[in-house]
């Protein structure tokens, strides 16, 4: 039990490497190629204390390797992570791309294959599965070529079928101007001056999607005194009952991330009936 203290004072230290890596990545919730970072010099630091601190916490879970198969699995894990660290700390192969992404305080290091057709027929071939994709973007007009390539799977089987809305009728497409970079630290203020102008115009008719659960909660902190409608944020009530009361004819602007994207919040009144 001597190595307790020990192991605790490395998991601290390795903690505080983890975290200061973090703020070196800036505040912002952001994603972007590693190769963007090489250059910073906080990052860099910051690396390289991170190799080091678990380097040591190898060495002690190594001393006690054999007493508790829970130290054991722990061992292993660390092992495999600081090889996934040095594997990502060296320049990519070719077929594949580094990147990075930040979400509130966790972060993430990322190495994406840019051909994945090989790995994928061999899953194909895995005996009783079958396989189906569905997307609105699969094809470019009436050709799938592109996503079939990419996956291997060339001999599939494809068929297009129309949407039945009414687009040219029910639709606008609307670009805003002078908007920042998603990843700009004031990014989210923009993007809530330009909602509650949409809200204004619609009279609350809007679905709103988010991409994370960070800029849900700051467009939604910053509408709940600007807005004449009442909002339901995804969280604060069960997950269907905002897009239910959307679906019955309720007015409602619905805000989110990953359950619809990554997250929704809703603003209510009743549609008009014509």
């Amino acid at each position: 039990m001597a190595c307790v203290p020990t192991l605790r004072e490395c998991a601290l230290r390795l903690g505080t490497a983890v975290q200061a890596l973090r703020l070196s990545l800036g505040e912002s919730d952001r994603r972007g190629p590693w190769g963007e970072l090489e250059a910073q010099a906080r990052v860099q630091q910051a690396l390289a204390g991170l190799t080091p601190q678990i380097q040591h916490l190898i060495h002690v879970l190594a001393s006690v390797a054999g007493h508790h198969e829970a130290l054991d699995a722990c061992l292993e894990r660390v092992q495999e992570l600081l090889g996934r660290l040095n594997r990502l700390a060296r320049p990519p192969a070719d077929n594949a791309v580094h990147w990075f992404e930040t979400a509130g305080r966790s972060w993430r290091l990322h190495e994406t294959p840019l051909e994945i057709a090989e790995v994928f027929r061999s899953r194909l071939k895995q005996p009783g599965a079958a396989w189906v994709f569905t997307s609105a973007t699969l094809a470019m007009g009436e050709d799938f070529d592109h996503f079939t390539s990419r996956l291997g799977i060339e001999q599939a089987e494809t068929a297009r079928w129309d949407s039945p809305f009414d687009y040219r009728r029910q639709a606008l497409y609307f670009i805003p101007h002078r908007m920042p970079e998603p990843s700009a630290a004031d990014y989210n203020r923009h993007l809530l001056e330009l909602a509650c102008e949409l809200l204004d115009y619609s009279q609350g008719r809007a679905f709103l999607l988010f991409t994370s659960h960070r800029a849900l909660r700051e467009v939604a902190k910053g509408l709940a005194d600007r807005i004449r409608y009442p909002l339901s944020i995804q969280g604060a009530a069960p997950g269907l009952s905002c897009s239910n009361a959307f679906v019955d004819s309720v007015m409602r602007s619905c805000w989110g991330p990953q359950a619809f994207g990554r997250g929704w919040m809703c603003v209510v009144r009743p549609y008009p009936v014509s």
